[in-house]
């Protein structure tokens, strides 16, 4: 039991710091965070995967698509047909690029057409729910992954055997993929890279690696971490050849350190573990709605400082206010208000469950 919370804890802290970073905490911090918050989500994948899915491709790939495909496809598709009424209400706007990227309204043919996209390539997807990139690299990330494990069959017999050659095959098959390919490497990389985090949660699990608690060997790592953020700071978005192997060392790293803090607070019995569990249990509902919930922390901003409505389109937060203190706002309601739709989703699915049964019995 307490393993599974410090899984959950884990998750948890890893979502906050993603909204954090996204909210434009001090810069420093952000490069900090950037240097392992998702890999953990992918090494937790691997780490909760069930050797018993390897006798079962079909319940395997349905579990991925309904998990993870379906999400992603479900909540894309209602963004995009919300697209054009968001210029209407100013959250999207025709000045404000992101990435060096602006923003238009679709035509018919365009909605259909990023709609064939997001279906059968899982891109194309809405600003505002940029942080699903994650759901597609895990979703292909894992499917390469157990591929790649249930044909290291050829080469090695033992389960831990083949955990280390196919890290090691996907890391350098990432790294090559980079050197030959440059310029669309990030995408193809990325996914690679979820899938050696993957691989080593999954070799970490059968390894039964006990987490070291221990204050000093946590706060060892968080030094090493803050050294890979000072002098190779990338995230899995960023990554280059000469970078990649440093930054999955760190990441490694600065997963252990905060599955060792989450083993030592699922000791506890607080409000503080509590909330992080729950937290943890469902980070997709703040993957999700995070980016459009800022939305009324600039709406709060426009209205305390008179600012110009368009600055509602501000994306993710308005820059310069978040980072002289508003970005801890944007954080609170970042995290906060996405659980309260996720509850309200939930209340609303089981009451019309309970009136489907009640008419069903009726009848």
């Amino acid at each position: 039991m307490d393993r599974n919370q410090s899984v959950s804890i884990a998750k948890g802290i890893a979502i906050v710091l993603m909204v954090a970073a996204h909210a434009n905490c001090p810069s420093f911090a952000q490069k900090f965070i950037g240097m392992y918050h998702m890999p953990l989500f992918f090494f937790m994948s691997g780490y909760c995967f069930r050797n018993k899915y390897l006798q079962d491709v079909k319940g395997y790939l349905i579990k991925r698509i309904y998990g993870l495909w379906l999400p992603f496809v479900k909540y894309e598709l209602v963004f995009l047909l919300l697209h054009n009424l968001f210029f209407e209400l100013n959250i999207y706007d025709y000045e404000f690029s992101f990435n060096g990227v602006t923003l238009h309204d679709y035509s018919s043919f365009e909605i259909v057409k990023r709609a064939i996209f997001i279906v059968f390539t899982m891109s194309h997807g809405e600003r505002l729910l940029g942080g699903l990139w994650f759901l597609r690299s895990l979703f292909l990330g894992s499917i390469i992954f157990y591929f790649a494990i249930r044909g290291s069959n050829f080469v090695v017999e033992s389960r831990n055997s083949k955990g280390v050659f196919v890290g090691i095959f996907l890391l350098l098959i990432t790294m090559l993929f980079e050197v030959i390919f440059p310029a669309s490497s990030n995408i193809c990389a990325n996914i690679l890279l979820a899938g050696f985090f993957i691989c080593i949660g999954y070799l970490y699990k059968s390894l039964d690696l006990e987490i070291d608690r221990k204050i000093i060997l946590i706060v060892f790592s968080g030094i090493l971490v803050a050294i890979g953020a000072m002098y190779w700071p990338c995230g899995m978005m960023s990554l280059e050849f000469y970078n990649t192997f440093p930054y999955a060392i760190t990441a490694i790293i600065g997963t252990l350190m905060v599955l060792g803090i989450s083993r030592h607070i699922s000791k506890c019995n607080n409000w503080c573990k509590k909330i992080l569990v729950y937290i943890g249990d469902n980070t997709l509902d703040i993957l999700i709605w995070h980016f459009l919930c800022f939305k009324l922390v600039n709406l709060l901003i426009i209205g305390l400082y008179e600012l110009p409505m368009n600055k509602l389109a501000d994306f993710p937060v308005i820059e310069y206010h978040a980072v002289h203190g508003w970005w801890l706002i944007y954080l609170i309601v970042g995290v906060c208000l996405p659980l309260l739709i996720g509850m309200l989703k939930d209340n609303v699915k089981s009451y019309l469950k309970d009136l489907l049964k009640f008419r069903f019995h009726k009848s």
